[in-house]
């Protein structure tokens, strides 16, 4: 997968060589917590991994674009997602420029994994 983006804080990051640690999506949406507790949850997490000196990279699509990181004010669309994309899918969500897409375990690897992110989360 070659078409993946990564937000402009995870892609700084990579280029300098930090550390960034990769979260899926789906435990964040509204498939996985109710509201306001993902955002609770989100916010929680991403805390926790900038603590520890690293930088968080929610996996997801938007527009039909596999994601590496989300920039601030797409937070709201993936807390919002509402379909949930495996990594058997994401040639779909990307050929039909799926709106908001979040992700699965196996969605989130190769989604990490394209970037060159070797650290994954799950909340499942």
């Amino acid at each position: 997968m070659t078409a993946t983006r990564t937000s402009d804080e995870v892609g700084q990051a990579l280029s300098d060589g930090w550390a960034v640690v990769a979260l899926e999506s789906t435990i964040f949406s509204n498939l996985g917590l109710p509201s306001p507790d993902n955002l609770s949850a989100y916010e929680r997490c991403t805390a926790a991994i900038r603590a520890a000196g690293a930088v968080p990279a929610m996996t997801c699509v938007l527009d039909g674009v596999p994601r590496a990181g989300i920039e601030p004010n797409e937070l709201d669309r993936v807390l919002q997602g509402d379909a949930k994309v495996a990594a058997k899918g994401l040639p779909v969500a990307m050929g039909t420029g799926l709106d908001v897409g979040v992700t699965t375990v196996s969605a989130s690897m190769a989604i990490a994994a394209s970037v060159g992110i070797k650290v994954f989360a799950t909340g499942g």
